[in-house]
């Protein structure tokens, strides 16, 4: 769950930033008001989300510690499947 988490948060940052990027473009070129406010509210979408999905990590791993659960750290799926598949 920890690696698809951290492709996820990779995948949605790069995403993001170039999205953003392109209505910030939109917002300083654009001589049209409402082009200009709709890359304003894409925009403030693109940050809301990207906080949201940034944050859902660590929301999940916290109410995990708490519920007593214990979390193990996978650094390799070979390793994972020796110690808890297999082992």
């Amino acid at each position: 769950m920890r690696l698809h988490y951290g492709e996820l948060v990779g995948i949605s940052t790069i995403v993001a930033v170039t999205a953003a990027a392109v209505a910030l473009l939109v917002r300083m070129i654009s001589r049209n008001e409402r082009a200009v406010a709709e890359a304003t509210s894409w925009l403030k979408r693109i940050v809301v989300t990207w906080i949201v999905l940034n944050t859902l990590g660590f929301v999940v791993a916290y109410s995990r510690r708490n519920a007593f659960v214990p979390v193990p750290t996978i650094t390799s799926f070979e390793k994972f499947n020796e110690e808890y598949l297999w082992g």
